[in-house]
């Protein structure tokens, strides 16, 4: 019999007096029908941990392997509501319909949520995961504490022999194709890398594992930058639809009242506008400053222009596991 963790069995044997004998018997049968637990779920076996892809070895992607999981709003590059993302961390996972934060996580039945986003708080490497449930319906009384899916995470424990891995996953630009927004700079690195190690300890009734997984990410990021056109540097917004004030001109309100709400319609004070939206020669404008010479231009008629840099996103390590198993009996 084998159970997967979030299972019970009950089993009823009776031993009753008889010859010793010895045969090999075949039967087939249906699963046994399970009476003692109505909770809606899968486990996620070794196997798939270890021999499915993983971009970024990020474990909680294969949440989306159960059915009713799909991707969160802002999971893949976190640009989105920080509450669903952590840098190196994917938690943004819709189970059932739920909210991304509407999960709990455990870890070795230990509560694993932060308590502020209700996300994922320690991501564990997948070379230091046996398995994990997710449950997305139907929890038991030992479950709770989100009305999402329950993602209950097992740590492996060493063995009687001493096993060990030590591995490096890199990625790079070299055969990517440039976009628009790239500007050529398709610089790109991940490198993925870690070791683990368990085995006996204390002649052999104590058992001991331990993993490290580090992640360095360095690749190229470009951005949207908004500058003024010609005509702007010169005093001229005519073409723009952002309304230019004169700073000179401002008065209090007379119609303005402190108990509503400060906005367009309720402000304390009121300027003039600049006839035809440009600012008069005689008032300093963009070319009398100094910031001239440092400015960003562009020949175009819109006002934006992209830069592609280089830069460090990540330099991150996942949860570090050190595990001591000592094994006693109960009468």
């Amino acid at each position: 019999m084998r159970l997967e963790v979030g299972q019970k069995l009950a089993v009823d044997i009776t031993l009753r007096v008889g010859s010793v004998t010895q045969g090999v018997k075949v039967t087939a049968g249906s699963e046994v029908l399970q009476t003692t637990d109505a909770s809606v779920g899968e486990v996620v076996e070794p196997t798939s941990i270890r021999e499915l892809p993983l971009n970024g070895r990020m474990l909680i992607d294969l949440v989306l392997t159960v059915p009713g999981a799909h991707v969160g709003f802002g999971v893949q590059t976190g640009s989105a509501n920080p509450l669903y993302w952590r840098p190196g961390q994917r938690s943004a996972v819709v189970i059932g319909g739920s909210r991304p934060n509407a999960n709990f996580f455990l870890l070795d039945g230990a509560t694993n949520t932060d308590p502020t986003f209700n996300t994922q708080n320690l991501s564990s490497s997948p070379d230091a995961v046996k398995e994990f449930q997710v449950e997305t319906s139907s929890y038991t009384a030992d479950m709770g504490g989100a009305g999402g899916g329950q993602i209950n995470i097992v740590t492996p424990s060493g063995s009687s022999q001493y096993h060990g891995t030590i591995y490096e996953f890199h990625r790079n630009g070299a055969m990517d194709a440039s976009t628009f927004a790239s500007m050529g700079n398709k610089h790109l690195v991940q490198n993925n890398f870690g070791a683990s190690f368990g085995g006996p300890l204390f002649g052999r009734r104590t058992f001991f594992f331990v993993n490290y997984e580090g992640l360095r990410l360095a690749q190229a990021e470009a951005q949207i930058l908004t500058v003024p056109t010609q005509d702007e540097i010169m005093g001229d917004f005519s073409r723009s639809s952002v309304k230019i004030y004169d700073p000179t001109a401002a008065v209090k309100n007379p119609n303005y009242n402190p108990s509503l709400p400060t906005g367009p319609s309720n402000f304390p004070y009121t300027r003039s506008q600049f006839p035809n939206n440009q600012i008069p020669s005689g008032i300093p404008t963009i070319t009398s400053m100094s910031a001239t010479k440092t400015i960003l231009r562009t020949r175009a008629p819109f006002a934006w222009i992209i830069i592609s840099r280089t830069a460090t996103l990540c330099w991150l390590a996942t949860l570090a596991v050190v595990k001591m198993d000592s094994p006693r009996a109960a009468a």
